[in-house]
């Protein structure tokens, strides 16, 4: 069974608004994002994970969710190194104690942290380490769909027999055409196809190489 630490007892009622407040700061950040707005979501999202460790803890789930949604503003925003670093501290509490996380909150937030950060190596070239990286929960049923706007809401959770991946990188996977024609669409086709043509760049002076 999932268990959300909650290490802060609230010692007044100023406290528990104040807590509030950052929920809905994370919540208006989620709005900014979805907008364009990435400079006023990557503030929110910076102002609530700073009220979450005050009141929970740093390594509480809570903070964790402030973490990713701070990691997914930078992305957008193309700012990878510190997208990669909020990705990596959310990460650190919710991923599998096998991976070397502490395991805290649902299975689902843990493949949905490992999934954003493999977009950033995806962003910087290592399909390769993306794919490793969303296979980790494939054994156990914990890889999420690669499509933000999956048809599920919040994501589909697969298994290695479910996956779907793309014929053209192998680095994602999906759980039906519907996604992964819209992930397609709005993410993935000019990095896959700008990783796809550096491959074959490389492959053909190896393959003049081996017929000289």
């Amino acid at each position: 069974m999932d268990i959300f630490h909650d290490t802060h007892v609230m010692r007044s009622e100023g406290d528990a608004l104040a807590a509030m407040i950052a929920i809905e700061k994370n919540n208006d950040a989620h709005a900014a994002q979805r907008a364009g707005r990435y400079d006023e979501a990557i503030r929110l999202h910076t102002e609530a994970l700073q009220a979450k460790i005050k009141f929970h803890g740093e390594q509480s789930a809570e903070a964790a969710y402030s973490s990713n949604g701070l990691g997914s503003a930078y992305l957008l925003a193309g700012k990878l190194d510190e997208a990669e670093d909020a990705f990596r501290k959310a990460l650190k509490i919710r991923d599998d104690a096998a991976f070397g996380g502490m395991e805290r909150g649902p299975r689902k937030y843990a493949a949905e942290t490992r999934d954003n950060m493999a977009r950033v190596l995806e962003a910087r070239g290592d399909f390769p380490g993306a794919r490793e990286l969303r296979l980790k929960g494939a054994d156990q049923g914990h890889t999420i769909c690669g499509c933000v706007d999956c048809v599920t809401p919040g994501g589909t959770m697969l298994s290695r027999p479910q996956l779907k991946a793309c014929g053209a990188c192998h680095s994602v996977f999906y759980c039906s055409p519907i996604c992964q024609k819209r992930d397609w669409v709005k993410r993935h086709k000019p990095l896959c196809k700008k990783y796809t043509a550096s491959k074959q760049s490389n492959a053909a002076p190896a393959r003049a190489d081996a017929s000289a």
